[in-house]
């Protein structure tokens, strides 16, 4: 799996998450590198540019904010197990899995637009 990971992560890099230059593995992924990577790529693949990249700081705002993100992931056609506690509490197999079908539906053109911005 690390070297699933290692691309996976790399795919997350080249897309505009954030991901620490530390990470080699989801198992070393927390609830903000998820919710912030899921969020990303649910901008790329929507077009929606106002999902919130980073957690809020109230609990209940937490819970409501990841349902969401949750619902979105499945009306985009992720047919896993996924709800809310999916970013509060992280299962690694479920969030390689999640990870993968979203970098896959991520549009190409997006992949290369952002790649080609950060080498200007």
């Amino acid at each position: 799996m690390e070297e699933v990971d290692r691309i996976l992560i790399r795919s997350l890099r080249d897309i505009g998450c954030q991901v620490g230059d530390s990470l080699q593995n989801v198992s070393e992924f927390d609830v903000n590198t998820l919710f912030g990577c899921v969020s990303q790529c649910l901008q790329l693949i929507t077009a929606n540019k106002d999902l919130p990249t980073r957690l809020p700081p109230n609990i209940s705002t937490r819970f409501k904010v990841c349902g969401e993100l949750a619902q979105l992931c499945q009306s985009n056609g992720y047919r896993g197990d996924i709800g809310y506690q999916t970013f509060l509490s992280i299962n690694e197999n479920e969030t390689r899995k999640l990870l993968n079908f979203l970098i896959e539906k991520v549009p190409r053109e997006a992949t290369v637009t952002i790649a080609s911005s950060t080498l200007a």
